[in-house]
């Protein structure tokens, strides 16, 4: 089972060719409503202008409630303008109809689910979103995004996130903040030669700022991970004095199940 996920993600995030023979992954934008506002079109979960998704919302909202569909892309559109809650109610409508299929709104129900520290089904909904996405350049950050909240979950996440990290590195070399995710997933189920073994191959890409939210995990509620992320692969390659602010910075936001290990590593990392 792992290894088809792990080959159903992959192809999601491989790039592709344009070609008639392969479908659409998603509506044609005369049919689209949230054309433009898709992850790859807009790749944030809050806009960083809200004025395009506010005046998409006010056509919406204008032709009425709609069918369930339609509450589901109302949802899409308040977690882009921050109305969160208004977003979550929106979205229990869609649920009700059965209309929770779109990749969007599944990725809004993930992201909402995230932020009230509800990481198992967050999983669960991206794994459902992810392969029906089309590729593009931010594909890999959302895949890194739900990493973190599988991390977030404690031991039982660390082979969903293992798993969504292998499917990057089929796609291609990891990205430096992926690779410093992964080395601390082998360190956390115990592997800390191959945690080390991943460190030594960042050579010079391993730097503090490996820790530093960009674009779209700024508003990841997961981010503490990331953090950690860093500090832990400054620490195995010896950097100690580096990692520690890291480790200190982020110990208040570890989740429980991860709170041992990341203490320990803030004492081998010294004051």
């Amino acid at each position: 089972m792992r290894r088809v996920a792990l080959a159903v993600l992959a192809l999601s995030l491989a790039p592709r060719a344009a070609s008639a023979d392969w479908p659409e992954a998603r509506p044609s934008a005369a049919r689209d409503l949230l054309a433009g506002f898709r992850w790859g079109d807009l790749p944030a979960w809050i806009a960083p202008s809200p004025v395009r998704p506010l005046a998409a919302l006010e056509a919406l909202e204008a032709a009425g409630p709609g069918d369930a569909p339609r509450w589901a892309e109302r949802a899409v559109l308040l977690r882009l303008v921050a109305r969160v809650e208004d977003a979550a109610a929106a979205l229990e409508h869609a649920r009700a109809g059965g209309a929770l299929e779109d990749p969007d709104a599944l990725l809004t129900a993930a992201w909402i689910d995230a932020r009230r520290s509800q990481f198992e089904r967050a999983v669960a909904l991206a794994m459902q979103a992810l392969p029906r996405l089309p590729r593009s350049p931010w594909s890999a950050a959302l895949t890194l995004t739900v990493a973190r909240w599988s991390l977030a979950r404690g031991p039982e996440g660390l082979a969903s996130a293992r798993a969504l990290l292998d499917a990057l590195r089929v796609v291609g070399p990891l990205p430096p903040r992926a690779t410093a995710l992964l080395a601390m997933v082998f360190a956390r189920g115990g592997d800390e030669a191959g945690a080390r073994a991943i460190v030594r191959e960042m050579g010079l890409s391993l730097s503090p700022s490996l820790a530093e939210p960009l674009g779209a995990d700024r508003q990841d509620p997961a981010f503490a991970e990331q953090i950690n992320a860093a500090g832990v692969a400054l620490l195995l390659a010896g950097r100690g004095a580096e990692a520690a602010p890291l480790l200190r910075r982020a110990e208040a936001q570890t989740p429980p199940g991860w709170r041992d290990f990341q203490r320990r590593m803030s004492l081998r990392a010294g004051p």
